[in-house]
């Protein structure tokens, strides 16, 4: 896939003591020609083990925690997420959510400031 660039946005459990932070939740945005392409929109839920989320990470996961149970790992759609993010600019929602995930599920993509 070839686009301008892709919005990159996780949700995460946030900082639980013990536990660490994991995505529950990306969504994919290409850009061409300065519009969103909807048709190329991606978006999966994420799964999750059992382990507390902190109470203010936003989302809807305490009301998806059967989903996300039976959701692919990140490991799973990472054919998937490859097509969309290697060699692409990339547009992070929060880049210090985004690159904490990134660098940790997929330490081989270089992160290039912009």
């Amino acid at each position: 896939m070839n686009f301008d660039a892709v919005a990159i946005d996780f949700e995460t459990t946030g900082s639980v003591p013990g536990f660490p932070v994991e995505p529950w939740q990306v969504g994919l945005a290409p850009i061409h020609r300065k519009d969103v392409s909807s048709e190329n929109l991606f978006e999966s839920l994420l799964r999750i083990d059992e382990r507390p989320f902190n109470r203010y990470a936003p989302g809807r996961h305490a009301k998806l925690r059967v989903e996300l149970a039976s959701s692919p790992s990140f490991h799973d759609i990472w054919p998937i997420l490859e097509k969309y993010l290697c060699g692409q600019v990339l547009i992070a929602h929060n880049v210090g959510t985004e690159r904490s995930m990134l660098s940790a599920y997929a330490p081989f993509i270089a992160l290039v400031p912009g």
